[in-house]
């Protein structure tokens, strides 16, 4: 069963074909094969290899050093580093094995200017952000980054070898912030559920306290309206008792007045032969004076 080793970027995708295989077609090449469209790492064009002589495996290490065919000089060294920067890709068609691999051909001052010129222009195609995170301009960095690892790569591997280096190290950095925000955005949904979940019982709680609120000023405009009326009751009852006492002070005073006059008139009427007889008028002005007011 054959399949297809696909590799952009450092990692690689299977695609498998079993049905394909074999009878692949000029469109299905173009859809697999990398171009200067798709990518800003500069590839070289399928070339047939030796299945035999180098055989795709899942667990192979770097690439050996292209074919003679092709016209290279470079060393061994700097073709496995040129496959790490960017895995070959290889298929089956015409019942031949091909191979797709990044470009061991040096780039001139001219092909510099074009590469930037490239770079704005599907910056502005795919419309990247030019500030905060992108997922659109990021692909874009990495792809001229790998272009950059590749032409450093050619005059001197070991520097390429160190670019690559940083290279992983910035992804794996990338994927550890990316996985703490993830997991930062995963704890942060969870307690906004937790919270949205308890402000209900909150919602709740809160109308039932101003519920009980409502019935508290309630009964307080309740007892301030008896408040005030009971002290207009008492105001009241205190003017009638008040009234009343004076009458019953100007009742005295008036009875008291008027015994004050009989006893005055009475000293004045007796004589000193007749101190124990009393007149028959006056003796009525006494009961009267004395009987209960009615």
């Amino acid at each position: 069963m054959d399949y297809f080793t696909f590799g952009i970027e450092p990692r690689k995708i299977w695609f498998w074909a079993s049905d394909m295989a074999g009878s692949i077609t000029t469109e299905d090449i173009n859809e697999i094969i990398i171009t200067d469209e798709t990518t800003l790492l500069n590839y070289t064009e399928p070339f047939p290899v030796d299945e035999n002589s180098d055989k795709i495996g899942k667990n192979r290490g770097p690439r050996r050093t292209p074919k003679r065919d092709l016209g290279s000089d470079i060393t061994e060294m700097t073709q496995e580093i040129l496959d790490m920067i960017s895995p070959p890709l290889e298929f089956h068609a015409d019942g031949s094995l091909w191979r797709q691999q990044v470009s061991i051909e040096p780039m001139t001052r001219a092909d510099v200017h074009k590469l930037g010129e490239n770079l704005n222009i599907r910056l502005r195609a795919r419309q990247a952000r030019s500030a905060g995170i992108c997922a659109v301009r990021l692909d874009l960095f990495s792809q001229l980054f790998d272009e950059l690892i590749r032409q450093v790569t050619l005059n001197c591997g070991e520097r390429g070898l160190l670019l690559l280096r940083i290279r992983d190290e910035l992804q794996l950095t990338l994927a550890t912030h990316a996985a703490l925000f993830e997991g930062s955005v995963a704890f942060g949904s969870k307690k906004a559920s937790q919270s949205e979940e308890g402000q209900d019982d909150f919602n709740d709680e809160i109308e039932t306290l101003n519920g009980d609120i409502d019935n508290i000023k309630k009964d307080i405009r309740n007892l301030k309206f008896k408040y005030q009326m009971m002290e207009i009751r008492a105001e009241e009852i205190k003017v009638a008792q008040q009234k009343k006492h004076k009458d019953e002070i100007a009742f005295l005073n008036k009875t008291n007045q008027q015994l004050k006059d009989l006893k005055s008139r009475l000293e004045e009427c007796i004589q000193p032969d007749s101190d124990n007889e009393v007149s028959g008028g006056e003796e009525a002005q006494l009961e009267s004076i004395i009987a209960p007011k009615k």
